[in-house]
């Protein structure tokens, strides 16, 4: 290898060296919380839709998992009165989820859903669960809330009679969260 080839070797390595080390700099550490909450919401619907799969044992067992999920949930950057208020917030529906996993029908199940809904709602109105918009539905014929990742209504309290009953009730989305000047 001659002296040229060497120089060119050298200049090629730094050249990629800074695009490694201005990748790594740039890149957004994994927010551990964040993580943590996607995972709460994606239980939450894995409930909601074993509800609608009109199977009680596979809504025995998200229910369990959803509990087990929302039992560990930090509530870190919240104002005080914010914490909590959701701390109880966040018991109250791992009770319901627990009370998920004694009931034998589905009928029964559907207002222990409904209030983990508007629970749940709660939850994201102050803390940022996903990164694609989040939507409360309603259907006034059972008098029922559910959360949804999609905006076009598919009602898990009545999936194969009024599949289509429902409208949104509120969306957010990534402009709705405003990090407090406190927190930075």
């Amino acid at each position: 290898m001659n002296l040229r080839e060497q120089k060119r070797g050298l200049m090629i390595f730094a050249v990629l060296s800074m695009f490694i080390f201005c990748r790594c700099a740039t890149a957004q550490p994994a927010d551990p919380d964040f993580a943590q909450r996607q995972q709460v919401l994606a239980s939450y619907l894995a409930t909601k839709d074993a509800l609608a799969s009109n199977d009680i044992n596979k809504l025995h067992q998200q229910a369990e998992a959803f509990q087990a999920v929302v039992k560990n949930m930090r509530l870190k950057g919240l104002q005080f009165e914010d914490m909590a208020r959701l701390k109880k917030v966040r018991d109250s529906i791992g009770q319901g989820a627990a009370a998920l996993q004694s009931i034998s029908n589905i009928p029964d199940s559907k207002a222990i859903v409904s209030e983990m809904g508007t629970q749940m709602w709660s939850f994201v109105e102050k803390m940022k669960f996903a990164e694609d918009p989040i939507y409360l539905q309603y259907c006034p014929m059972e008098e029922a809330y559910w959360l949804s990742n999609e905006k076009q209504v598919f009602n898990p309290f009545s999936p194969t009679i009024m599949p289509k009953c429902g409208s949104v009730v509120k969306g957010l989305t990534e402009e709705h969260y405003v990090v407090e000047d406190c927190c930075h």
